[in-house]
């Protein structure tokens, strides 16, 4: 446990990529599995490499995930001692069978001894029955599939134990992985098995990979000189052509408040590598003992007797400690957390409670679509995509929906809303929450004081794209999050996830004063309908269920519960803008409306990968 436990912050230290890991205990969250109970995975240290998991090639004893920058299969083996080694080595089979002619690694905890992976000889002569023939095995499986096995000799022994040493963890790979440097790091942990490093190369070098994508930024908002930031920006609105476009203006308005926040703000550093918060330089000191009296000890057992004894009696007292500090530290780390929530109730101990803490944004899952399961990161991310931000297909349209496509071109006549006043603007920039940016980087804080530095240019910004009838399309671009919703779904399924879609801050503030302005869209909503009206929610339609069932006389009051799959993400434009047409909404807010459905992007972002 200690070493799952201490794993994260030993990789970050010897600047490792990702780990391979077997037998890991069932508490570790941060490592990719399949599940509570699995014996194999993968921990990935760095934030800005992209992973597919390969759920539907995986089982509790075998991990697989596709690593995107570099085109390469990991597979992390844990063949357990107690199990017969057959099925273990038939699924590998399969796995290897399933991504022939890829660039494939294998990292397995064998349990079993052979000279071909450099063991003694009384590790493999005279063991029994059952141990020969699990080792006839792995050399068969080996040979037959002509895989390369990397580990090497004059390297110590990828086990040490109170009993003894012995090579029992393989590194093999598939032709064309080029694998360096492979090394056993005696002493960088205090696990049994100790780590191995390599590195790993042999991609072919192509344009797609040749750069790859940086994360969006997100300009500092904490700990910074406003009135600097104020000062420059009012500075900077002679730079905007005000004469031109209204989209125009509006994208060089932005352009000039995302400039500013570079110079003046500075950008928000992304973390390079996951790892323990809670881990301090007591602990570090204290690994370091440890692995030394490990050290000690070893040396000391080929000369046996009290000597050896009391080496280790100094390496147990050691660990022992080591382990006792450690769950010390993780706990008050926890408590300190879990006490956050009298301060903050919405935080992080509401979010770990209600499962709210989402994997790693570099993380995703191979799904299962039409044409097959997708086994890499570019299929898994361009699947995800068109199964949760679906194409408008027109293709499969008929005669009707040609009809209704036409009747959406036509802007209806009648006379142009007015303008929103600059104190009505100041209110919807008051109220916005502070949420996550879109992909400028530009949060609420930074627009909230934008409006407090240049409030007359701000207005006409946003008074052009009304009288003009446009939402500007550097306003229209999204990042989209997958966040997994926990139903219940295998991770292979596109519905077992919530598509969100971060947008740019000065494009919320267009739609809320659409929103103000297009009065006659709500005008004819049933007055049952609690979404989408003001002073109306969840809870308000709790309390309405609950007012019908407490005024009933009878012992039971059934509820029927309907549910639309997919109602909002699949809502046709076309037919919207047909039905505001119907309700009367004005010439410019109609065009403002049709403009903000036509040429949008999203980005999705895995690591350093984008679709």
């Amino acid at each position: 446990m200690v070493a799952t436990r201490e794993l994260a912050e030993v990789a970050r230290r010897e600047r490792m990529d990702v780990v391979l890991v077997q037998e890991q205990y069932a508490a570790a969250d941060d490592i990719i599995q399949t599940g509570a109970d699995s014996k194999a995975g993968l921990l990935l240290v760095k934030t800005d490499i992209a992973v597919t998991t390969l759920a539907h090639m995986s089982n509790s004893h075998c991990m697989v995930v596709h690593v995107g920058p570099c085109d390469l299969y990991l597979v992390s083996c844990y063949f357990q001692y107690g199990d017969r080694i057959d099925p273990h080595l038939d699924h590998l089979g399969r796995v290897l069978t399933g991504l022939r002619g890829r660039r494939i690694l294998i990292g397995v905890d064998c349990n079993a001894h052979s000279p071909m992976w450099h063991c003694e000889r009384r590790h493999y002569v005279g063991r029994g029955s059952e141990a020969e023939y699990r080792r006839q095995q792995v050399e068969g499986f080996i040979l037959g599939l002509n895989l390369i096995l990397h580990n090497r000799e004059n390297q110590p022994a990828t086990f040490a134990g109170p009993r003894g040493e012995s090579n029992v963890d393989l590194t093999m790979s598939t032709r064309g992985v080029d694998v360096r440097d492979w090394r056993v790091l005696d002493g960088a942990g205090s696990s049994d098995h100790r780590l191995i490093t390599c590195r790993v190369g042999g991609a072919d070098s192509t344009v797609a990979r040749a750069e790859p994508v940086e994360e969006p930024v997100r300009f500092r908002d904490r700990g910074v000189d406003w009135d600097a930031f104020e000062r420059m920006i009012q500075f900077r609105m002679g730079d905007i052509r005000w004469g031109a476009t209204a989209a125009q203006v509006a994208e060089s308005f932005s352009d000039v408040v995302e400039q500013v926040a570079k110079e003046c703000l500075g950008v928000r550093k992304h973390r390079s590598y996951y790892g323990y918060e809670w881990w301090n330089e007591e602990l570090d000191k204290l690994r370091v003992v440890t692995a030394r009296k490990r050290k000690v000890w070893q040396r000391m057992k080929v000369i046996g007797g009290y000597r050896e004894a009391a080496a280790r009696a100094e390496f147990q007292k050691s660990r022992g400690r080591y382990r006792w500090t450690m769950r010390e530290v993780q706990r008050a780390h926890f408590v300190k957390i879990a006490e956050s929530g009298n301060a903050d109730p919405w935080g992080i101990a509401y979010r770990a409670a209600t499962g709210r803490c989402t994997a790693p944004r570099n993380v995703i899952n191979g799904l299962a679509l039409a044409e097959g399961y997708a086994d890499d990161t570019s299929g898994a991310m361009s699947g995800m995509l068109r199964a949760l931000c679906p194409d408008d297909d027109l293709t499969k349209d008929t005669r009707y929906h040609a009809l209704v496509r036409i009747m959406a071109t036509m802007v209806p006549s009648g006379r142009d809303v007015s303008n929103v006043g600059s104190v009505e603007l100041g209110r919807i920039v008051g109220s916005l929450p502070n949420t996550a940016p879109g992909l400028d980087g530009i949060s609420a804080v930074i627009v909230k004081h934008v409006w407090k530095a240049v409030q007359p240019e701000f207005v006409r910004v946003y008074e052009g794209c009304i009288q003009e009838g446009v939402f500007p399309k550097v306003w229209k671009s999204g990042r989209l999050l997958v966040i997994p919703k926990g139903n219940g779904r295998p991770a292979t399924d596109p519905k077992a996830y919530r598509p969100i879609t971060l947008l740019p801050v000065l494009g919320k503030i267009l739609e809320r004063i659409f929103l103000g302005l297009a009065k006659q869209l709500t005008n004819n909503i049933n007055e049952q309908q609690h979404g989408f009206r003001v002073g109306r929610s969840t809870a308000t339609a709790l309390e309405g269920i609950l007012g019908v069932v407490r005024g009933s006389a009878a012992k039971y009051v059934q509820l029927i519960f309907l549910d639309i799959s997919g109602a909002f993400d699949n809502a046709w434009w076309p037919m919207v803008l047909v039905k505001a047409k119907r309700g009367g909404l004005p010439p410019n807010l109609y065009r403002l409306l049709n403009d903000y459905f036509n040429d949008r992007r999203v980005g999705f972002f895995v690591g350093s990968e984008v679709a």
